[in-house]
């Protein structure tokens, strides 16, 4: 196996953080349990906020290219960055509850396309970190 350099070994642990970011928008039950299990934690606000901590915040802080990425993976990030956006625009900055927000047009929103792009990512599935 050919050795991978520094910048495609953090691109790698940043793309499987991505996949477990989307797992959790993409599941309900999931969402209940990291409530249940850290309750002074707002996770409307989480699934928000999070999808900051792995996208670029300025041009060129991140590129998603292969071989880590795939061109439908590119588009995949594209796409749920959109949805993401509007949803983020259109909730309020104090979030409401888990219960609360669970159903809400922008919850099904955003766990649709958290879904649609974890089936992308799940193709290839989970790549070795080291």
């Amino acid at each position: 196996m050919a050795e991978r350099s520094p910048k495609e070994v953090v691109d790698t642990r940043i793309r499987n953080r991505i996949m477990e970011y989307l797992q959790l928008v993409s599941s309900a039950a999931q969402q209940k349990d990291y409530q249940r299990r850290v309750p002074d934690v707002n996770v409307p606000t989480e699934l928000i906020c999070s999808w900051e901590d792995w996208m670029p915040v300025e041009e060129g802080a991140q590129e998603f290219a292969p071989p880590v990425y795939s061109a439908e993976e590119c588009e995949a990030i594209e796409r749920y960055g959109c949805t993401w956006g509007a949803v983020a625009a259109a909730t309020p900055e104090a979030m409401p509850s888990l219960e609360e927000f669970i159903g809400t047009s922008e919850w099904e929103r955003l766990k649709q396309a958290a879904e649609d792009a974890l089936n992308v990512f799940q193709r290839r599935g989970v790549f070795e970190e080291t």
